[in-house]
């Protein structure tokens, strides 16, 4: 048995699923139109976003663009029957759980269908702007209103918790290293009213999830 799957056994992660839960449930009645308030009131200067912020949520653009690239070195290595050594084959673990996390998170946005706290994208419908605050469930599947109806989960806090997580998780000395982009990103979201706390929350949790699957996965193929 290895040491993760000691640590975090099946009452834990059932644990830590209804405390994510409950920690979303709560964010959603209790927390987020108040510090939407406060980001539109006072972080937000003259109804625009301060560029701090935005730098913050652009860390993890880049990371869909380095998978591609991971994926594309690897693919070379394989046709010219090259042995992937321990780098390339942590890389490639982080690049595929990356994937996976970027297509769930869009089908949960697809499902979910909540409006955004500041209207950004032709026209939507927000909570700064009309009012607006919910879920409409399949409403982006059945209606087709592109991005106006996606803020839940967070797509950016969902690509950088699993690849935090990834990394931290088989490159040990990163673990105490790993939260602070997740931070530094969560911090962006808020100061720009990009997403509500409960969007950060599940984004966080999916990736997590993602990349704790992808290593348990990884870990089995070795035995």
């Amino acid at each position: 048995m290895t040491p993760d799957r000691e640590r975090l056994s099946p009452q834990t992660l059932l644990a830590l699923f209804g405390a994510t839960m409950v920690a979303t449930v709560v964010a959603v009645l209790a927390i987020d139109r108040p510090v939407a308030r406060f980001s539109h009131d006072v972080l937000r200067v003259a109804g625009k976003e301060q560029w701090y912020f935005v730098a913050l949520t652009d860390i993890p653009d880049v990371l869909p663009a380095l998978a591609g690239i991971v994926f594309a070195i690897a693919l070379v290595q394989v046709l010219r029957g090259v042995e992937l050594g321990h780098r390339m084959r942590t890389l490639l673990q982080v690049a595929i759980v990356l994937v996976v996390a970027i297509m769930l998170k869009e089908q949960l946005k697809m499902l979910t269908g909540r409006t955004w706290p500041e209207t950004w994208t032709n026209n939507n419908p927000s909570y700064t702007k009309d009012g607006v605050f919910g879920f409409f469930w399949l409403k982006p599947l059945l209606e087709k209103t592109g991005r106006a109806y996606l803020a839940f989960p967070s797509g950016h806090m969902t690509i950088i918790a699993a690849a935090c997580t990834s990394l931290a998780l088989v490159v040990r000395r990163l673990r105490w290293v790993a939260p602070i982009p997740v931070a530094l990103v969560a911090i962006g979201m808020i100061g720009a009213n990009y997403h509500w706390v409960s969007d950060l929350i599940g984004g966080t949790a999916l990736g997590a999830a993602v990349a704790l699957a992808g290593h348990r996965l990884a870990q089995a193929s070795k035995t």
